[in-house]
C-alpha cells in the first residue's frame, strides 16, 4: 500500500527522502497503477458526493416553491367567489 496518508510527508525528514519516495512511485508501474486506482476511486466519490448534494439542494429548492406556491394559491384563494358564485360586476347573461 503507498503511504498516501496525510502524515506522511511531513514524516520525511528531507527533501531528498521525499524526491525519492515520489521518483519510486513514478517508476514502479505497480505503485502507479496503485495511484491510478486511488485517483479513479476518489473521483468516484467526489462525483456520488456531488450528485448527493445536489439532489438535496434541489429537494430544498422544491420544498421552498411548493412553499411559495402554496402561500400564492392560500392568497389568492381568500379573494375569489364562491362555488356558484359570479364577482362583482359580472353579469351572467353576458356569460351565457
Amino acid at each position: 500500500m503507498l503511504p498516501l496518508k496525510l502524515g506522511h510527508i511531513s514524516h520525511c525528514a528531507s527533501i531528498g527522502e521525499l524526491r525519492e519516495l515520489y521518483t519510486e512511485w513514478v517508476t514502479s508501474d505497480e505503485k502507479l497503477e496503485e495511484i491510478a486506482g486511488l485517483m479513479a476511486t476518489r473521483r468516484e466519490l467526489e462525483a456520488k458526493r456531488d450528485k448527493t448534494d445536489r439532489t438535496a439542494q434541489r429537494q430544498k429548492e422544491r420544498a421552498a416553491m411548493g412553499q411559495w406556491i402554496a402561500d400564492y394559491l392560500d392568497d389568492a384563494g381568500g379573494r375569489r367567489p364562491g362555488r356558484g358564485q359570479l364577482p362583482r360586476g359580472c353579469d351572467r347573461r353576458r356569460l351565457s
